[in-house]
């Protein structure tokens, strides 16, 4: 409650009050939002990093039990989709490559990640352990992370 100029008590905001607030709301979203994508990016890599070291394992076990990666697949030997969880929106996807040698697997960016990042993103890994970071501007021999050094 306050009292106006003619000494009469008034309730509510006045018009300035409002737009201060608003002003102070935009500015808190226009900081906090990119650093949200930025978090989401960041989960979505660290769970294809994770899920292609799992497909790693998974072709490793295939071979001991069938003395070759012949015969292999993607969707047999291990899953596709990331996240392996089948409840969230699928942000990359497996593919395997046989070769003479052994394999590559690679996590390509879907969905909403490629709609994020704007561009395609394929992390691979292959049968020596060898990761590579691609996208449409650069290619290094590692992966995004905290303790990786690129």
């Amino acid at each position: 409650m306050r009292i106006n100029f003619t000494g009469i008590m008034t309730k509510g905001y006045s018009l300035i009050e409002i737009m201060i607030v608003i002003a102070i709301v935009g500015l808190i979203i226009s900081i906090a939002l990119p650093s949200y994508q930025n978090y989401i990016l960041k989960v979505n890599r660290s769970e294809a990093s994770s899920a292609l070291m799992l497909a790693t394992n998974a072709m490793e076990r295939y071979r001991i039990n069938n003395y070759s990666y012949r015969g292999a697949s993607a969707g047999e030997t291990f899953s596709v989709n990331v996240p392996l969880d089948n409840g969230r929106d699928i942000t990359y996807r497996l593919s395997l490559q046989l070769i003479p040698s052994g394999y590559i697997i690679t996590a390509e960016s879907v969905g909403r990640q490629l709609s994020m990042l704007g561009e395609t993103e394929l992390l691979s890994i292959d049968s020596l352990g060898v990761k590579r970071w691609r996208t449409d501007r650069f290619i290094k021999r590692c992966w995004p992370g905290a303790l990786s050094i690129c």
